[in-house]
């Protein structure tokens, strides 16, 4: 009976570990998801603020040689 029981544990323990580890790797997935998007959206605001300053840069030494 003792080894009954023992066995029910392991077995807990087990489906335990593995719940535990698929929920860590969902997370995972999400916040990889979250990086990317959060990436992406500071490429293309850095990449207008390059293309606006460029822009204002070019705009203004214009101006000077007229």
């Amino acid at each position: 009976m003792e080894l009954l029981n023992k066995l029910f544990d392991d077995a807990h323990y087990l489906r335990s570990s593995v719940e535990t580890e698929e929920s860590q790797e969902e997370m995972m997935e999400n916040w990889k998801y979250v990086a990317m998007v959060t990436d992406r959206l500071f490429f293309w605001m850095s990449l207008l603020g390059y293309c606006i300053g460029s822009l204002v840069i070019l705009g203004n030494s214009a101006l000077h040689f007229n």
